[in-house]
């Protein structure tokens, strides 16, 4: 039974103002926005220490977790904040070099991608699997990598998963769309 259904609220709104001055969900009493710190733990690629550091001793680990659990409650609607601050015109332009690992050589994990699959999606080197069915089947197995693992038998490597999360964490974006795209 949800938390909805039996009237209790979610233990995460004891950090999260909903109904800020902004109009976005920030952590209660500091201004920090969710979609900010999801936007961090991404560039982190899930990182909750590297996270929690960037920020100085200014966020606790349980507001970070109340964050990304808000997230989880309203993914759409932060993901669409996300796209539109990362769309060049929201800022005005970009030099590529500005950009956190804007050079390929930055993300070694792309030895495993390909970008320009003969399908037209991001795919597992040599191996053809869609980066979209991996994360949709890691989320389905809600975070047991080994679980995943056995589940491709051999045919994807720990380093090919690493660096489809990897990937994922680069640009949520596209798959987020495509996995939109198969669930409806």
């Amino acid at each position: 039974m949800s938390s909805q259904q039996t009237g209790e609220r979610p233990w995460w709104q004891k950090h999260i103002d909903e109904d800020s001055p902004s109009s976005v969900a920030v952590i209660r009493g500091k201004g920090m926005s969710v979609w900010s710190l999801v936007r961090y733990y991404r560039l982190h690629r899930g990182d909750n220490e590297r996270v929690l550091a960037s920020y100085h001793g200014e966020l606790a680990s349980e507001e970070l977790e109340a964050a990304l659990a808000y997230y989880w409650t309203k993914p759409f609607a932060i993901d669409a904040k996300l796209v539109e601050i990362d769309d060049p015109s929201y800022w005005g332009p970009l030099d590529a070099r500005s950009v956190p690992n804007a050079a390929k050589n930055d993300q070694p994990w792309l030895k495993f991608i390909d970008e320009h699959s003969p399908r037209g999606i991001p795919v597992i080197r040599d191996k053809g699997m869609s980066i979209w069915s991996v994360v949709g089947y890691y989320r389905l197995y809600q975070g047991d990598k080994e679980r995943l693992l056995a589940n491709y038998r051999g045919r994807l490597t720990a380093q090919e998963f690493d660096a489809a999360i990897s990937y994922y964490w680069a640009k949520p974006y596209l798959i987020e769309r495509k996995l939109r795209e198969i669930s409806t």
